[in-house]
């Protein structure tokens, strides 16, 4: 090879197609050059041997090849040959001076070289078909795998035949097991049993969208939204679904239900209770104004201030439920919480159970207002109530915690309403308070003391939201 080939024979140099010519015939070099330069666009790399481009890497960096046969017959074989065994296929034109008929299907095949100029020209037109088909794919195949949805692809009532990185994700599969599925494995058995009937709807309207829950493969269920659509697949028809975690849009169309529901709750309490709490004042107060007797007029102001203050244990309350479930749970240590609820009630002797110490929950950081509703329920309706006692059990997978006094207790009768909005006496909106703020985490509460054997409530955590410090 000479300086002068050595020069043209950088197959990386920037422009935009390379095409290697592999032959050492020097009119058959000059005519290549002549090509390459009267197109600007051509970089031209040589090599003297079919052995010599597969040594130096050219195969594989260059667009179309041009092989000089003449005079070494079997260079188009071993050149077919090299490049099937370095899986390196480009359209390619031979020049030889014999029949090659056999090549004349899928390779360009001249005998003259004076006619090699369109000859190249018609690989160069297929090279650059090819490579823009071949990006096509790649960018298909990116914006599948890549794509933050899952995708699923399979014949009606068949199998998947593909599925992209983010269903394997998503479900917890190996994409080999996931291609032994069907839709019905992957959906819960309620929507598995739509498939069939979701399928021929599919067939008829070419695209529809609705919401399932996909089961993963330790057997957890999480909502989707899922939009089908029928497509041509090697003349038969297919479907490709388009599946996205709805889980975050679920809770927020929950928190936005739930945090409509707080401010109706609200607005009813405020017009109804404080409203009518106001009434008696203004009611009093004329009644003062209207009558001088010493004993009357102070009973008139007692009754005044009780209703003020039941006003202002409304807005108090009407401030904790806004709070409740605006901050993200914590774990709470309830040792710590019991003690400083009830650092201001003096009347009562609060006794913590050994089985707290170090106990943990993950509840609304709002639980000590719990504890605290709890214990000033005992000191107002517990009619002589002195103590309160928390401990805990377990009972199945589950923790109890217990909270009693020794007070008068309730009447079965009340058991269930007790935790309603409104009920009961002062503003009946304590133990409702705490079930709400327990519930944020799933949490239950309910009351199961013996009536005159003082109140006992048992608060149930579940499986996960409990833990030892430590």
């Amino acid at each position: 090879m000479s300086p002068t080939d050595s020069e043209q024979n950088d197959p990386d140099s920037p422009k935009d197609f390379c095409l290697l010519c592999i032959g050492d015939d020097v009119e058959f070099r000059e005519t290549l050059k002549a090509i390459a330069s009267e197109r600007k666009r051509f970089r031209l790399a040589l090599a003297d041997s079919v052995e010599e481009a597969a040594d130096s890497g050219m195969l594989h960096k260059c667009d179309a090849v041009v092989v000089d046969s003449r005079g070494t017959p079997d260079a188009a074989v071993r050149y077919l040959m090299g490049a099937s065994a370095a899986k390196f296929i480009r359209p390619s034109v031979f020049i030889t001076d014999i029949g090659v008929s056999e090549l004349e299907m899928e390779f360009e095949v001249v005998t003259d070289l004076d006619k090699i100029d369109d000859a190249i020209e018609r690989s160069v037109a297929r090279a650059e078909m090819e490579h823009t088909l071949a990006e096509s794919e790649k960018m298909y195949r990116d914006l599948f795998e890549k794509s933050g949805d899952a995708i699923f692809i399979h014949r009606p009532g068949g199998r998947f035949f593909a599925v992209n990185n983010e269903a394997c994700v998503s479900l917890g599969y190996t994409r080999e097991e996931l291609l032994r599925m069907s839709p019905e494995g992957v959906n819960d058995p309620n929507s598995s049993a739509m498939v069939g009937e979701r399928t021929s709807r599919l067939l008829k309207e070419g695209e529809m969208k609705f919401e399932v829950f996909h089961v993963r493969k330790d057997g957890s269920a999480f909502p989707v939204e899922v939009k089908l659509r029928m497509f041509d697949h090697m003349g038969g028809p297919a479907i490709i679904s388009t599946v996205r975690d709805i889980t975050e849009r679920k809770r927020a169309e929950e928190a936005i239900v739930h945090a409509n529901s707080k401010l109706g709750l609200l607005g009813a309490i405020t017009r109804h209770d404080i409203s009518n709490k106001l009434v008696a004042i203004y009611g009093y107060l004329e009644a003062l104004k209207e009558n001088g007797d010493a004993t009357l007029r102070k009973r008139y102001v007692e009754k005044a201030l009780e209703a003020a203050a039941v006003i202002a244990e409304q807005v108090r309350f009407a401030g904790d439920y806004q709070k409740a479930g605006t901050s993200e749970p914590v774990w709470v240590d309830i040792a710590a919480v019991v003690e400083n609820a009830s650092a201001g009630f003096e009347a009562l002797t609060i006794t913590i159970s050994p089985e707290l110490k170090g106990l943990q929950i993950h509840a609304d950081p709002m639980l000590e207002r719990v504890f605290w509703n709890l214990m000033d329920n005992a000191q107002r309706h517990g009619d002589g109530a002195t103590k309160m006692t928390f401990s805990a059990e377990r009972r199945g997978s589950s923790l109890i915690m217990v909270v009693e006094d020794d007070g008068v207790g309730i009447l079965d009768e009340e058991k269930e309403r007790i935790f309603e909005a409104g009920y009961g006496r002062h503003t009946g909106m304590g133990l409702f308070l705490i079930k709400e703020i327990l519930g944020i985490t799933g949490i239950a509460i309910l009351e199961n003391g013996g009536p005159g054997q003082g109140a006992r409530f048992e608060i149930a955590v579940p499986q996960g939201k409990y833990r030892m410090a430590g």
